[in-house]
Parts: C-alpha cells; structure tokens; sequence
C-alpha cells in the first residue's frame, strides 16, 4: 500500500490534473491497492489546488470510496482556509532537501538581552502536563516515519502566559526547574527551544505537511494524502479538541490559537536537517501545546 501512496504522491507533482482524470473514471469497488492509489492521489492533486467540486467522475470515486470505508475518503474534498495558503514540497524530498520549516529571515527575533528576561519574569510559572497517551500519539503522528520519538506536552498554566513572553526569551525560561513543572520537563529532554518567532497557523500547517513528505533516516515519508490528515489531528491534539472534530471545526478553533516556532539550538544549524519545534498558546493564555521532533540516525 505504501507503494500506492508514493505513486500518487509522485503522479500528481509530476502531471497535469487533466491527463489523470480519466483514472478516477475506474472507480474501485474494493478495498485494494487501486482503491488505495486513487484515494490518495485524490488528496494530493487537492492539495496541490485542483477543485473536485465540479468533477462529477471524481466525486463518484469519492462516494465510492465512502462506501467502502476508505479513511481518507472522509476528508473534506474542499481546501480549508488554511490549507489554501499552503504549498505542498517538491518531490522527491528527502534527507538531503532543504527543510522549509524556518519562517522567512525577516520574520526571526532576535535573542533578548538577560535584563529583559528578569523584567518580563519576576518567578517561573508553575504549569503541569495534561497529555494523554492517545493526544501525544495524535500530535506526533505526522513524524512517525521518522527515527526517533517526539516530545509532546500539553501544558495548563498556573496563571496566564502571554504570546511576548513566549517569543521574546523562549519557553524554557518561562517555566521553572523541578519535578511537575513544565520548565523541568523540558531541561530533562535533549529538546531545548530557544528564541520564539510568532507565525500563522497555515505556516505550522505547512511545517507539519513537510514533515510528513519528508523521508527519515531508514522510512519513507507519509505523502500528502495520509499527511494531510496526520496534520489535522496534530493540530486538533495541540487545541486540545476531540481528535474526532470536523475538520472544518478543527481549523476554526485553531485559528484562535496564537502560534509560534522555536529553534531549536542543537539542530537548527544544518537547514536541511529534518527537525520540529512548533507550538500554540490558548486564546486566555492558561494553555500551552509543544511538539519537539528530530530525524536522528
């Protein structure tokens, strides 16, 4: 099946929407490696803009599908807002291409000085762990090929965090040492996130997607089909929204979030490097979403 994926994946970077059509025509009556390859290739050509509203031969292959219980037939066969600012990575994409999971250069902030941290806080912000085990599987779903175990935390703040507190002098200076705190959660991982940059939702959208196509050091990437609803059960985990929510509902919830990237010090050097340091902070500030990954070998 895997093979399927990445044929689709591949098909629908290489081709034009027009010259595949005639393939949805040949609508699968199974769940088998047709079924499969035409499901995803319906996800990628989406992705990549290409309207299925108004192709009655795709829809049926669609309905199709639905009826056979196929989980990528339950997607939304319209582009969010979100996904429709988002631009799906060049294939092939693998070890060796440049990670686009920094912003634009214009967009970092640079390191503040000490002072400004000891005015911004006058004592660490005591904060406790929330996530469940099927949340940190969810969140972490969209780097499972990936050689290595990502650290989620799902963390409810004592008091109110605020979005220039996070992207001035990082997360980890906000949180304190010890046992139960969010900051000792994080000195105790190899995951040390530096500065903040404050971004837009479809830019971690767009984070995740890439990681998702991105190959690891001994798998293959997701592809965009699977990738897709990898990212919005990530993204639903991260708002703390029932992993089973609409689509549609999860991206107007999330849109409230405000969202930031990390860097990530040890890994951040090498661009191509594939890595994850994203995170969301609730519309009150009382909730905090973390998602650290690195592909090691």
């Amino acid at each position: 099946m895997h093979d399927a994926q990445d044929l689709a994946a591949r098909m629908a970077d290489a081709r034009k929407s027009h010259h595949l059509l005639p393939l949805f025509a040949h609508v699968p009556v199974r769940r088998d490696s047709w079924a499969e390859f035409l499901a995803c290739l319906a996800q990628e050509l989406l992705l990549r803009g290409v309207r299925w509203s108004d192709r009655p031969v795709v829809m049926e292959c669609i309905r199709s599908l639905r009826q056979l219980k196929h989980p990528l037939a339950f997607l939304p066969t319209k582009l969010t807002r979100t996904e429709r600012r988002v631009t799906p990575p060049t294939l092939p994409c693998t070890s060796s291409t440049r990670w686009r999971s920094c912003p634009p250069p214009d967009r970092f902030i640079p390191e503040s000085p000490p002072e400004a941290g000891r005015h911004l806080f006058k004592r660490p912000i005591p904060c406790r762990d929330t996530a469940t085990a099927e949340q940190v599987a969810a969140i972490g779903a969209v780097v499972k090929h990936w050689n290595g175990f990502p650290q989620v935390l799902l963390l409810q703040a004592a008091e109110p965090l605020t979005v220039e507190e996070l992207v001035l002098v990082g997360v980890n200076r906000c949180l304190p040492d010890g046992c139960g705190t969010a900051g000792g959660a994080l000195r105790g991982s190899c995951y040390k996130p530096g500065t903040g940059v404050r971004t837009e939702l479809h830019h971690v959208f767009e984070i995740l997607l890439d990681a998702t196509y991105r190959e690891g050091s001994y798998d293959r990437g997701i592809g965009g089909a699977y990738g897709r609803a990898a990212v919005w059960r990530s993204i639903a985990g991260m708002i703390r929204a029932p992993l089973d929510t609409p689509i549609g509902r999860v991206n107007e919830l999330a849109a409230r979030w405000s969202w930031f990237w990390f860097d990530l010090p040890e890994w951040s050097r090498d661009l191509s490097d594939p890595h994850l340091a994203v995170g969301a902070l609730s519309p009150r500030g009382r909730h905090l979403s973390l998602l650290f990954s690195h592909d090691t070998d």
